[in-house]
């Protein structure tokens, strides 16, 4: 009975994978050939004037990618937040 279980239970997750990984649609396209990243990251100061440099940088090098950044703050920033 045992063995039952787990051979269907192995069936179920197989078919789950096999059918649950394929889309039709790209994720993050617009439709108009570009796609938007949004990359959400932590830091002040020196770092955000840094990675914004480089985002200029990558968007110069694919114009047919926007990357849409969201900071949040330092690493002290996180305890005033949670208290």
């Amino acid at each position: 009975m045992k063995k039952a279980v787990v051979c269907l239970l192995f069936i179920a997750m197989s078919v789950s994978l096999v059918f649950g990984a394929g889309t039709k649609e790209q994720a993050g396209s617009t439709g108009d050939g570009t796609t938007t990243i949004r990359w959400a990251y932590w830091g002040s100061g020196e770092r955000v004037t840094i990675s914004q440099q480089a985002i200029e940088l990558y968007q110069s090098r694919h114009p047919n990618v926007k990357i849409n950044p969201e900071v949040s703050g330092g690493a002290g920033d996180h305890f005033v937040k949670v208290d």
